[in-house]
């Protein structure tokens, strides 16, 4: 989030302080809200996150994402999303390789 100056202004009453500490104390402000939980935490929006996810995110378990669902909720053990990740991982590096040469 964005602090303006007005905001610096009010909050620096001592003046001794730099930027960058009225920043720091800011911000572990707000990360003790968001532990205690009194502050949202920030959402990751679908199109940031990345592929290799297999865990089912909440707008997807809602009632209005329910339609385009094609089957029920598959729950998967630890080692079973280790093997899933690391093999599609492995796809994405190894798409590329050609193993006439060796």
């Amino acid at each position: 989030m964005a602090i303006t100056l007005k905001d610096v202004k009010d909050k620096n009453t001592q003046g001794s302080d730099s930027l960058l500490d009225i920043i720091l104390k800011r911000k572990e402000r707000k990360a003790k809200l968001r532990q205690k939980g009194l502050a949202k935490s920030r959402l990751q929006r679908p199109w940031e996150s990345s592929a290799e996810s297999i865990e089912q995110r909440g707008h997807q378990r809602k009632s209005i994402m329910k339609p385009y669902q094609k089957g029920g909720v598959v729950e998967l053990s630890e080692e079973e999303k280790l093997l899933h990740k690391i093999t599609v991982r492995a796809k994405t590096l190894f798409s590329n390789l050609n193993l006439k040469d060796l």
